[in-house]
C-alpha cells in the first residue's frame, strides 16, 4: 500500500510505499519525520484516535489509497 500526505503539519508532499519490509526516513531537523512516523504508527497499530465509524478500511481495500483528515480523527 502507498500511503500519500499532503499539507500535513510541516509535511508539504511525502509518499511511502508500506508494502516494503524496511522504511528509511532522513532529512533535516524540523522535516517531519518524527511526525510522519506517528502517523504510520496511528494508522497500523488500530489507534482509538481514528474514528471506527469511518469508511477508512473501505478505502484502502478498494482504492489502496485513504485520506485521514480533521473529520476522520476523534
Amino acid at each position: 500500500m502507498v500511503i500519500s500526505v499532503k499539507n500535513l503539519g510541516v509535511i508539504r508532499s511525502v509518499e511511502v510505499n508500506t508494502s516494503k519490509p524496511l522504511i528509511v526516513m532522513c532529512g533535516p531537523n524540523s522535516t517531519g519525520k518524527t511526525y510522519f512516523s506517528y502517523l504510520l504508527y496511528t494508522v497500523f497499530s488500530g489507534n482509538p484516535l481514528i474514528n471506527p465509524d469511518s469508511t477508512l478500511v473501505d478505502k484502502v481495500i478498494n482504492n489502496g489509497k485513504f485520506t485521514i483528515t480533521l473529520d476522520t480523527i476523534n
